[in-house]
């Protein structure tokens, strides 16, 4: 039994199956099932090659700085003045967050507003400087003020140089100057002078002066000023009366029965003060009041004709101290400066007689200079400024201001 056993074991698998069934060639055969645990194992995995590191960057060479280049010349030959250049538009920087929340915007000026910004003389601060003839103050550097006695120039910061031109025209040549130099705060110390000749062939006669004005400034509105004069006179020769203008004789008599030589010389010291009230920077009000108070008369022969009017007045007084009412003048005036023309007109009195004329009646032209080129230039932005708002798109129609 066991040998029958054994040969049904080694049977070609062309016999019967241990099921029964007949297995034939043309069925395939089924790869038996390779348990999980035995299936071969796939290729070993290559090991990544180990990352080469990458070798440091070599800093690169600092840069050699440029050679400075010498800055060239200018060609302000094409520049063109602000006046030509056209108006540009520049965008204002933004504000802060934290404050833009709060910034308001500006309201359109209505054309009534536009107008009352106009800067007006009467509407603007006074200038305490303004006044230059009883004044510390000179003028401005390049300005020229032209009056019905007096022609002036600014030739340098605080110093004025000028001329009385209608005794220029009847032969009595003079000069005048002033110079300001000193100011601290508001107090200002200037120092003039002025020299007259009268010249003939065989007459000569001669006034100079020399003298200082301190100036106040008490308020914006107020200015005091105070100051002495040394004056002194001298004739020398014979005149020729018939040479020399009416205006400046004392009379209008036949003076031919003068035929001596006149050898005369004096000295005298003057003192004024003056109060200027300003109102604004148009109209003012000016007190004045001048005396000379002392004379001296040098030489015996004091007897002269009655020429030159300030000499005889001055021959006609008593020798030292001058009592002020014998001497003094006082006078008010009203005073109104526009753009460039400035009128004084005034009442006074005095002795001698119409004196106080000389400080109440002016009528003067004044030009250049800052303080009217400043003003110029103000009315000159409120026009363009007028203009472009009355031009533009967005312009109110209303003419009602605030």
């Amino acid at each position: 039994m066991f040998w029958f056993w054994l040969s049904l074991a080694s049977a070609d698998d062309d016999l019967l199956a241990w099921s029964g069934e007949q297995v034939t060639d043309d069925t395939e055969e089924e790869e038996p099932e390779v348990p999980v645990e035995l299936e071969a194992p796939g290729e070993p995995e290559v090991p990544a090659e180990p990352e080469v590191p990458a070798e440091p960057e070599v800093p690169a060479e600092p840069e050699t700085p440029a050679e400075p280049q010498l800055p060239q010349a200018l060609d302000l030959s094409e520049l063109q003045t602000a006046e030509e250049l056209p108006e540009a538009e520049f965008d204002a920087p933004a504000l802060p967050v934290d404050v833009a929340a709060d910034a308001l915007e500006v309201p359109d000026l209505t054309k009534g507003q536009i107008d009352w910004l106009k800067p007006r003389l009467k509407a603007l601060p006074p200038n305490p400087y303004a006044h230059t003839d009883f004044t510390a103050y000179t003028l401005d550097w390049g300005e020229v003020k032209v009056g019905l006695s007096n022609l002036q120039i600014g030739i340098l910061p605080r110093t004025q140089v000028g001329t009385n031109l209608p005794l220029d025209a009847i032969g009595l040549y003079n000069v005048n100057a002033k110079v300001d130099p000193l100011r601290l705060g508001p107090v200002d110390l200037a120092f003039q002078g002025s020299r007259y000749m009268l010249v003939q062939s065989d007459f000569g006669a001669r006034y100079q002066s020399v003298g200082g004005t301190l100036s106040v400034v008490a308020h914006p509105k107020v200015g005091i000023h105070a100051g002495v004069l040394y004056w002194a006179i001298g004739l020398e020769g014979l005149p020729d009366l018939a040479e020399i203008n009416s205006a400046l004789l004392v009379t209008s008599e036949d003076l031919d029965v003068y035929v001596d030589p006149i050898a005369l010389e004096a000295d005298a010291v003057s003192a004024h003060a003056a109060i200027d009230l300003r109102l604004n920077r148009r109209d003012s009000l000016i007190l004045q009041g001048r005396s000379m108070v002392w004379k001296r008369t040098k030489g015996d022969d004091t007897s002269i004709p009655p020429l030159l009017t300030g000499a005889y007045n001055l021959v006609e007084a008593e020798d030292g101290w001058q009592p002020v009412t014998q001497t003094f003048s006082l006078s008010g005036a009203y005073q109104m400066d526009f753009k460039r023309l400035s009128i004084r007109l005034g009442l006074g009195i005095s002795r001698p007689h119409m004196a106080w004329l000389l400080s109440t009646a002016e009528v003067s032209y004044r030009f250049g200079g800052k303080t009217k080129r400043d003003e110029r230039v103000q009315r000159r932005t409120w026009r363009r400024d007028r203009k472009s708002a009355r031009n533009s798109p967005d312009a109110p129609d209303t003419t009602e201001s605030e």
